[in-house]
């Protein structure tokens, strides 16, 4: 009877102690996630100026040899493509829920945008999401993948379809 009462103590306590995690799980994951380090909204913060500055070369001088650019198709496009796509007149970026980390010499952040583009004379404003990984080379972060994707909407996909 000692053992029931030791191995039914055992498993409440276990239980007890295992609740606050498994409802963050039924929450979407393990919680709120951590501020990135201060690296990587470095990181974040440069692209988002280049962006909004127009300035092309800046963002190349961010890019790694050999850096690509995954857009929301899944095409593998030098990062350069990105550049002429983020760059263009009339466009910005505002970023929100920045995460990111920093493991040795490697690290990542990503974020949801709104972009802002004109179209037929117009600004328009696309949210979306990108995720950057980066390396340390020689005290800079040096971009070496981009993932960006903007948020679509099947009915609307379909309706331009409809009405080209």
């Amino acid at each position: 009877m000692n053992r029931s009462k030791l191995v039914s103590f055992v498993l409440a306590l276990v239980l007890t102690a295992s609740l606050p995690a498994m409802a963050q799980r039924g929450r979407g994951g393990r919680g709120a996630p951590p501020p990135p380090p201060e690296a990587m909204q470095d990181v974040a913060n440069g692209i988002v100026a280049a962006i909004n500055a127009r300035d092309g070369d800046a963002l190349t001088a961010m890019l790694a040899d050999g850096a690509v650019f995954l857009d929301e198709d899944g095409h593998a496009l030098p990062a350069t493509a990105w550049i002429g796509r983020v760059t263009g007149e009339g466009e910005g970026i505002e970023i929100s829920g920045m995460r990111g980390e920093v493991l040795d010499d490697t690290g990542w952040v990503s974020f949801n945008f709104e972009f802002t583009s004109m179209y037929q004379g117009n600004p328009v404003t696309i949210p979306g999401t990108a995720s950057i990984v980066v390396q340390n080379t020689g005290g800079n972060w040096m971009i070496h993948m981009v993932h960006s994707a903007f948020e679509q909407h099947l009915s609307d996909m379909l309706a331009a379809r409809e009405n080209p």
